[in-house]
């Protein structure tokens, strides 16, 4: 149970900020909808208001760093058990995290102590203390508390109960591997596999699975291996044994193009570094694409670039040209062959150091990113906005007509081309806004009409700047 508190002034301060924020968040459901991104742009002083909020909220978890025990014991007890439900007060969560230790041990005593179990299952806006105590110990399950967790994995509250499967799976020692075997053995249309694999990947990333455990959920997993719930199922298999599963999938077929989940186990093969045969790929990529879901074509493709062949450079080329689906596997096959599949990283490992080519890169795919999020309304709004003339260049040097178009007519728009200073750019914004309402529907509309895959024009663009890039980027 939660210590009793000595109200000291500065705690009393802190129950009068809680209790403040708590009556402002009330006050605020009842009014009208939040100002979309469109709102924003027209009124830059929405955007103000809206940074000051946001750094309110920073200036309070800085100090919440700073709390005493006793004012972290004060928060958590609010937290569990004085909001009807945790969308209430995420700030005050974010808060709490910012003493992860002292927050971690409070909740566990609480969660422990059996005096407290009717309170944390009381039940309102069908979310329970319990779930919030989930929350603050997202990425700290503790094995103390498994005894509790088992007793409500039969909650009535669906909520309830996912969570507390997740959270079993998320402990992952020895001792709850019967009950998560028991929960992967559900019915097809139960959520419940879906959520100890999430739990399960926690744990494994987490190192908290033992070998013990592994080979105990290997077969029952093997035997669930169907729906979209268990899609990264192959991966698990292939990460703890890596023959064993392969023998596994051929013994069972599952590496028939036939098979229900021959697109999931392909998929993991590729996330593992592991191939088909040659020929098979090249027969699956020149088939076509109908039978499989984009991802595992695009892994079809990265499994040809890892046996890197030189007779197969060609073919992908050749395939990059094609469009679709199977342009989007010859991209992914050329970054593995070529080794720079990992471009993305590359770029942030050298974020201060950018060459001419790394900023195209970073300014192109941040005008898909953008655009496809929130129109050119949202482009120009964000800091990415800044970049528009190296995404200009960019696309003109791949030869990418259709987004160098559209990205030309929506700076034509602005009386004066668009500021490289983004208060500036916001400001333009709003008076384009003003005097034309929706002033780039027209624009958002056509782009995303026959565009290319964003994924194969950077491709294009490196592979036709390989040799800069690669000099550049760490060598593996």
């Amino acid at each position: 149970m939660l210590m009793m508190l000595a109200l000291t002034p500065r705690i009393w301060l802190a129950v009068i900020i809680v209790v403040a924020w708590l009556v402002i968040r009330r006050l605020r459901t009842r009014q009208p909808g939040e100002p979309g991104s469109r709102d924003v742009a027209k009124d830059p002083d929405l955007f103000t208001e809206m940074q000051q909020h946001f750094d309110q909220i920073q200036d309070a978890r800085e100090q919440a760093k700073h709390w005493s025990r006793d004012e972290v014991g004060l928060a958590v007890e609010v937290y569990l058990f004085k909001i009807p439900h945790s969308d209430d007060d995420q700030d005050l969560g974010s808060q709490l995290a910012q003493q992860p230790e002292v927050t971690a041990t409070l909740v566990r005593d609480t969660l422990r102590n059996r005096d407290m179990q009717t309170r944390l299952q009381k039940r309102e806006r069908d979310e329970t203390p319990w779930v919030r105590a989930c929350k603050l110990l997202d990425n700290a399950p503790s094995a103390d508390n498994v005894a509790f967790v088992r007793r409500v994995l039969d909650d009535p509250s669906e909520d309830v109960r996912m969570e507390a499967w997740h959270w079993l799976a998320k402990i992952g020692s020895d001792d709850v591997i019967d009950d998560l075997i028991r929960g992967i053995s559900q019915p097809p249309d139960d959520s419940t596999r879906g959520w100890i694999l999430i739990g399960l990947q926690w744990a494994d990333d987490d190192n908290r699975l033992t070998d013990h455990g592994k080979r105990g959920l290997f077969e029952p997993l093997l035997d669930n291996l169907s729906g979209y719930d268990t899609r990264e199922v192959p991966t698990f298999l292939l990460r703890w044994n890596r023959n064993r599963a392969m023998q596994c999938f051929a013994d069972r077929g599952l590496l028939d193009p036939a098979h229900d989940e021959f697109g999931y186990v392909a998929q993991a093969m590729a996330n593992v570094g592991l191939a088909l045969p040659r020929e098979q790929l090249l027969e699956l990529l020149q088939v076509g694409a109908e039978s499989y879901t984009t991802s595992t074509f695009r892994a079809f493709g990265t499994m040809l670039g890892t046996l890197r062949d030189p007779a197969d450079e060609g073919t992908l080329l050749r395939f990059l040209g094609q469009g679709g689906d199977v342009a989007e596997a010859a991209a992914a096959g050329l970054l593995s062959y070529h080794q720079i599949d990992d471009w993305s990283e590359q770029l942030q490992a050298r974020r201060n150091d950018w060459t001419a080519e790394e900023r195209r890169i970073d300014a192109m795919r941040w005008v898909e990113n953008e655009v496809c999020n929130g129109g050119w309304t949202q482009y120009f709004f964000n800091s990415a906005g800044a970049d528009w003339q190296d995404a200009l260049v960019g696309f003109d040097e791949v030869g990418d007509t259709h987004r160098a178009e559209l990205l030309r007519e929506a700076t034509a728009k602005f009386p004066t081309e668009p500021a490289a200073d983004r208060d500036r750019r916001m400001q333009q914004l709003a008076e384009l806004e003003a005097d034309h309402d929706n002033a780039f529907e027209d624009l958002d509309s056509r782009y995303y009409q026959q565009r290319i895959d964003i994924d194969v024009i950077l491709t294009r663009y490196m592979l036709a700047h390989r040799e800069s890039l690669t000099t550049a980027w760490r060598t593996r």
